[in-house]
Formats: C-alpha cells, sequence, structure tokens
C-alpha cells in the first residue's frame, strides 16, 4: 500500500503516467493494479478513479484483447 501513496497523488491531474499520454507504463500499472484488486486491497480514490479511465480507453481495450489471444 506504500506505493499506493507515491502514485495516488501524482494521478490526481493526470490521466496518464507519462506525459505523452496512454502507453506502456499505464498498461503495466493497470496490470498491477488487477492484482492489487484480486488481493483484496483498498485502492485510493484517485487511482480508482484513474484504473477506471484507463479501462474504458479503446487503446487499453485492445491491448488486453491482445494480450489474451495466446
Amino acid at each position: 500500500e506504500r506505493q499506493f501513496r507515491v502514485i495516488e497523488p501524482y494521478l490526481e491531474k493526470k490521466d496518464s503516467i507519462l506525459d505523452q499520454g496512454f502507453g506502456l507504463a499505464d498498461i503495466f500499472l493497470m496490470s498491477c493494479l488487477d492484482w492489487a484488486v484480486y488481493y483484496e486491497f483498498d485502492l485510493p480514490k484517485n487511482i480508482t478513479i484513474y484504473r477506471d479511465t484507463i479501462s474504458e480507453r479503446k487503446a487499453f481495450k485492445k491491448a488486453m484483447e491482445i494480450n489474451f489471444q495466446s
């Protein structure tokens, strides 16, 4: 949960990890957040909003589709 405290304030004003926009860093973070949810961690508000927003992105859905094809 300590890692959440590091990233949570950063996501307050951003909708992606990098300034360039949605990318691989977001996909990796989403994977970590999915594991956190699976293990019943309580996600802070800004991380929950970020996760909900990213999970609705067309590009993220496509990345997940490609990932789970194998």
